[in-house]
């Protein structure tokens, strides 16, 4: 059972139910606390650590001393939101990387407080790579409202705005990594190994052609944002994930800044990312090395190419949305 599925069955359970989440390094609980979810992580009388909150999210430490001692991540928000999801997904799959039991707890909080300041960081403008990236991610959300799913579905399948390692998590072990791609160039930047790295998921690796353009052609960054603003506003289960995810950016629409980013889009190339599929593992990667980004040239990928999910003839799309909306939007069961 994944970690979400646990969850899942936390707030479906009686409310302050604690289910362990069998993770070999720390000792890690998820728990329903009035329908909010919360992760539970247990700690000695030793700890001493300050952990501040983050947009959403209220950390709090037991007093040392207190019976099975925990620090506690406690969702701001009734459900799962894919805020918590991705922070809560991000710290235990980082804390999975550790050596040791001993260090598990303090390499999750690390990489809390990395995540911390990278949301910090957001609230200056996105540079040309981050409006090029976003871009594409909200056309990918349009694509997916075209083909069937609701708003509440396709946001909380958006992950990019957390820095997840795919940018879209779907039903069914599905997922999507989305690049941009300038006409005139056949090379995408893979920020880590992470980003391709399948993990027992169908993963397809979607590139859109984004040319920029002068006023008045194409589209722009703000007409995006603004259709499909509408779009949630017309479903009020995704409103808060929305709202969230464009805080997460750190993105100020109304700084005239964004005005001036148009596009104009071309088809989508779509790749399928198997065993063999031209990339750098993780198993690759020395001990030592704390990161690895590199690039792809889309020209010689051509024995990957394959179509989306809902081109394929595989399960209805709309079977696929409702199920991802009873785990992720429905929240607790009565």
């Amino acid at each position: 059972m994944s970690v979400i599925e646990q969850f899942e069955r936390a707030l479906a359970g009686v409310n302050h139910q604690v289910i362990p989440l069998h993770q070999p390094r720390i000792q890690a609980y998820a728990q329903n606390v009035n329908g909010h979810p919360v992760l539970l992580l247990r700690i000695d009388d030793h700890f001493d650590r300050e952990v501040d909150g983050t947009g959403g999210i209220a950390v709090r430490v037991d007093r040392a001393g207190a019976p099975n001692r925990c620090l506690r991540f406690e969702s701001e928000s009734l459900g799962l939101t894919p805020m918590f999801v991705a922070i809560v997904s991000a710290l235990l799959d980082e804390v999975g990387k550790c050596g040791s039991q001993a260090d598990g707890v303090d390499l999750l909080l690390d990489h809390y407080d990395e995540l911390r300041v990278m949301f910090a960081r957001r609230s200056g403008r996105l540079g040309e790579s981050a409006v090029r990236g976003l871009f594409a991610e909200l056309v990918m959300l349009l694509e997916l409202r075209d083909n069937g799913y609701t708003a509440a579905s396709a946001i909380n399948a958006w992950q990019g705005p957390y820095r997840v390692a795919k940018d879209f998590v779907l039903p069914l072990g599905r997922a999507v990594e989305v690049k941009s791609i300038r006409r005139a160039n056949r090379r995408v930047r893979i920020a880590s190994v992470d980003q391709l790295d399948p993990r027992g998921e169908d993963l397809r690796l979607a590139v859109l052609v984004l040319d920029g353009v002068t006023a008045g052609e194409g589209r722009s960054l703000l007409e995006l944002l603004d259709e499909i603003r509408l779009w949630t506003d017309s479903d009020p289960a995704s409103r808060l994930p929305y709202a969230q995810a464009i805080s997460a950016l750190g993105l100020d629409t109304s700084d005239p800044y964004y005005q001036r980013w148009r596009f104009e889009t071309g088809e989508w190339r779509w790749f399928s990312v198997r065993k063999d599929f031209p990339r750098v593992e993780p198993g690759d990667v020395p001990p030592a090395v704390s990161h690895v980004s590199f690039s792809l040239d889309t020209d010689v990928l051509e024995a990957f190419a394959s179509g989306a999910f809902w081109q394929e003839g595989s399960p209805d799309v709309c079977l696929l949305w409702r199920a991802f909306e009873r785990t992720y939007v429905a929240g607790p069961r009565k």
